[in-house]
C-alpha cells in the first residue's frame, strides 16, 4: 500500500460515539514524505468516545509513526485519540519473523593466515 500527496484514510466519531475501528493488511504500508502541510494518515479518533482501534499487518512500515495527527503538522500520522474519552490502541504486526534465514556466527575467530597453504 503506498501513502502520497496527503492520503488520507479516516473514520471520526462525533459526540459519545466510539471510533471505528481500521484494518490494514498489506505486504508493505510505504508512505512518501509530506509535500503538504498535513501529510499522510491513518486515522480513528472520537470527540467524547473512545478512539478506534487499528490493526496494520504488513512485512515493512515506512514513513509513518504513531501520534496524534494534527492540522497543518507535516507529518504522517497513525492516530487512534479521543479528545475527551479514552484513546484507542494501535497494533502493528510484522508479517514475517525479522530473524528468519539468520545464522549464528561461531565464537571464535579464525585466523585466516591458517586457511592458506
Amino acid at each position: 500500500m503506498r501513502f502520497e500527496n496527503e492520503s488520507l484514510i479516516s473514520a471520526t466519531a462525533n459526540g459519545d460515539a466510539k471510533g471505528v475501528n481500521i484494518f490494514i493488511n498489506s505486504t508493505f504500508l510505504l508512505v512518501f514524505p509530506p509535500i503538504g502541510s498535513n501529510g499522510s494518515d491513518i486515522i480513528a479518533k472520537a470527540e467524547r468516545g473512545n478512539g478506534g482501534n487499528k490493526k496494520i499487518n504488513s512485512q515493512g512500515i515506512f514513513g509513518i509513526e504513531k501520534r496524534r495527527a494534527i492540522q497543518g503538522n507535516q507529518s504522517n500520522d497513525i492516530d487512534a485519540s479521543s479528545q475527551f474519552g479514552q484513546s484507542g490502541q494501535v497494533q502493528i504486526n510484522p508479517t514475517t519473523d525479522p530473524n528468519q534465514g539468520l545464522v549464528e556466527l561461531p565464537a571464535t575467530v579464525i585466523d585466516p593466515r591458517t586457511l592458506v597453504a
